[in-house]
């Protein structure tokens, strides 16, 4: 596959936000398509970048990243624009309000990789994180009203894991 070959063996961690508010539900690849420094594309549409015939003969000019490696930010400035795009994504009518947003990660990650995360949604410019280390749905169902948007973090194994 391509973007296998591309994003180098690993497969791109699987996102999903939720935002109360309105009740949006985004559910997105984290990959990100790149030539140079200038993002092409984000999530679904990066990987059908890749899959694009005109960008495997272009193969050497784009290339798809994955800024979370196995549940973990690789790429904090990568990351931050990715989150902050799908965010504003989710909640396009309150742009004007910080959302205060829950963000569930995989329970393998340590105390400054849980603190990297938080760092990563206050550069997103939220008004109050919260890391929980627990599933979406049960983070969703004993999360305080005043949380609006809730992020899910879903690392996809390593292919020959």
């Amino acid at each position: 596959m391509v973007e296998n070959k591309l994003i180098n063996g690993y497969e791109p961690a699987l996102i999903r936000l939720y935002g109360a508010r309105d009740s949006v539900e985004i559910t997105e690849q984290m990959a990100v398509a790149l030539c140079g420094d200038r993002i092409l594309a984000l999530g679904r549409e990066a990987l059908q970048l890749a899959q694009d015939p005109v960008a495997e003969q272009m193969e050497k000019l784009v290339e798809i990243v994955s800024p979370l490696k196995d549940g973990v930010v690789a790429n904090y400035e990568l990351a931050a624009k990715v989150f902050r795009y799908f965010v504003r994504k989710c909640c396009r009518r309150h742009l004007f309000f910080k959302p205060r947003i829950a963000v569930c990660v995989p329970l393998t990650l340590t105390k400054v990789e849980r603190k990297v995360y938080e760092d990563v949604f206050y550069q997103v410019g939220a008004k109050k994180v919260l890391v929980v280390e627990s599933a979406m749905d049960q983070a969703m169902a004993g999360l305080p009203a005043e949380y609006g948007m809730v992020v899910g973090i879903f690392p996809q194994p390593r292919n020959g894991r």
